[in-house]
């Protein structure tokens, strides 16, 4: 079975902890990947890497642990052909320039927490034949990058507008995939987004 890198934080962290989310995840993926869970970025090396079919993010930059170092390695991965996918907070991995041009954005803020109903795009490989579906959770409001040329996916509806919450880039030899839910282990049951999560895993990984 082809492996899995999960990198968030079990023990430094103050909104998002990788505990429960954890077991989400593994559960979706049981068929398809071995997931390794960790808090250790010595995981952020080329060697290891090298081995990972798909590494994904859930861990943002409210502490300081996550070094340029650690980013370049995440780069390096991608843009030699590697699989990314980031969940919610992980947009905020680390916090420089590099990373955000790489991922095609970063978070600016959010509003309080609420009910957000999601709306796919009906034509796009990860969002076909998923219906919309609502879950608990933080609005994000992002700034785009100006110089990564992405595709939405998928949107949230809010007070009257709709905001970018998943799209996709091509960087260099790679691909990246960005789901915005994910502020807890629940939004993880819903079983559309668990389809959703799976499907980005399937538009990664095809030739």
């Amino acid at each position: 079975m082809n492996k899995a890198i999960l990198y968030g934080n079990y023990s430094n962290y103050l909104y998002h902890p990788l505990k429960g989310v954890d077991e989400e995840i593994k559960s979706i993926f049981n068929s398809y990947l071995d997931i390794h869970s960790t808090e250790d970025l010595n995981v952020f090396n080329s060697d290891t890497l090298q081995k990972t079919e798909l590494l994904i993010l859930y861990k943002d930059n409210l502490d300081t642990d996550v070094k340029a170092e650690h980013t370049a390695s995440v780069l390096s991965y991608v843009a030699c052909g590697g699989k990314l996918l980031i969940l919610h907070n992980g947009i905020s991995f680390y916090n420089g320039y590099e990373y955000f041009q790489m991922a095609g954005g970063k978070f600016d803020h959010h509003p309080e927490i609420r009910d957000l109903t999601f709306h796919g795009d009906k034509n796009h490989q990860i969002t076909k034949g998923i219906e919309d579906f609502t879950v608990f959770d933080e609005p994000y409001i992002f700034e785009l990058t100006s110089h990564t040329p992405r595709q939405v996916f998928i949107e949230y509806e809010m007070e009257g507008k709709k905001y970018p919450a998943g799209w996709t880039v091509d960087y260099c030899l790679g691909k990246i995939v960005y789901l915005m839910p994910g502020h807890t282990a629940d939004v993880f049951k819903n079983e559309s987004y668990r389809q959703l999560i799976l499907n980005s895993y399937r538009w990664l990984c095809m030739k």
